[in-house]
């Protein structure tokens, strides 16, 4: 059972499994609806939500546990007799806008604090699934400091293919479709501006969206598919 006080935060083929607080004209009604659930899903601002308040779980599962402040994560572990946490600091931590609240120590997760003062009661999944042998070697280097593995020779050996070969007679690029990881340096681009127009890129960058543009159009000239690329970018402007 899904709780919430918005059904429409919800993904659509969830929805059928959600339940409110207004959907119940009396005690009775919430009290069988609980006994005949067993597994609840939910988000750790909803702990104080009628139909939780009353019950205690044997076990509570956090997921993106490493995101989750310590004030939050109390919460739902109360409520359960064993509680597992799901995440990794080496990526992620509590999001706090306060500077104040940051050297405090609330950047700093529940999560994190129990996995290095308790050490022998976290497992760490070094093999993963999910990135090509450069991608990993990456993360490696800059954040796992070498403990991950591959968990399978064909995610290792990965690369992207390109249907068709169109030459896009710029060395960057094409040296772009040989490697799994490439970096592209702008700031010579950007330093050349004007100063009055390098202040327009704090928040929009056009020169790094039209390079991007330039690699999704010759990407997609070599038969890639548009929904098989993704671009991330810190700002919403951008």
């Amino acid at each position: 059972m899904r709780v919430t006080n918005n059904i429409a935060s919800v993904d659509e083929p969830v929805q059928a499994n959600v339940r409110t607080y207004s959907m119940f004209s009396s005690m009775e009604q919430i009290q069988t609806t609980l006994k005949e659930n067993y597994v609840y899903g939910t988000t750790c601002l909803q702990m104080n939500n009628n139909l939780l308040c009353c019950l205690k779980f044997d076990f509570c599962i956090m997921d993106e546990a490493s995101q989750i402040s310590e004030p939050l994560a109390v919460g739902p572990i109360l409520l359960a007799q064993k509680f597992v946490m799901i995440g990794d600091y080496y990526q992620l931590n509590p999001l706090v806008k306060s500077v104040l609240a940051e050297k405090k120590g609330m950047g700093l997760s529940l999560f994190e604090k129990l996995c290095k003062t308790h050490p022998n009661s976290s497992s760490v999944l070094k093999k993963q699934y999910r990135m090509s042998e450069d991608i990993l070697d990456l993360s490696n280097t800059i954040i796992y400091h070498g403990v991950m593995m591959h968990g399978s020779d064909k995610v290792r050996q990965q690369k992207v293919e390109f249907p068709r070969e169109v030459n896009s007679m710029l060395t960057w690029l094409e040296e772009i479709k040989k490697r799994s990881v490439t970096f592209l340096k702008t700031d010579k681009v950007i330093l050349s501006l004007k100063l009055k127009e390098r202040q327009r890129f704090k928040y929009k960058n056009f020169i790094e969206a039209a390079i991007c543009a330039m690699i999704i159009d010759n990407f997609k000239h070599c038969g890639v598919e548009a929904k098989k690329i993704t671009i991330i970018t810190p700002f919403l402007d951008q």
